[in-house]
């Protein structure tokens, strides 16, 4: 998965995670959790590494 493209281009996310949804929210607030994406087994993207 290409994050940071994803970032650019999308306003919402969904993330599923062994066929669950596990999240469904603004994309920078979702994939801004560090904790949170990596016990989902996903990196925080670099270019939110500072919020």
């Amino acid at each position: 998965h290409d994050l940071e493209f994803i970032l650019e281009v999308c306003d919402r996310v969904l993330v599923i995670n062994n066929g669950q949804l596990v999240a469904d929210g603004p994309a920078v607030d979702v994939m801004g959790q560090a904790e949170w994406m990596e016990s989902h087994g996903l990196e925080k993207p670099h270019s939110l590494t500072h919020r």
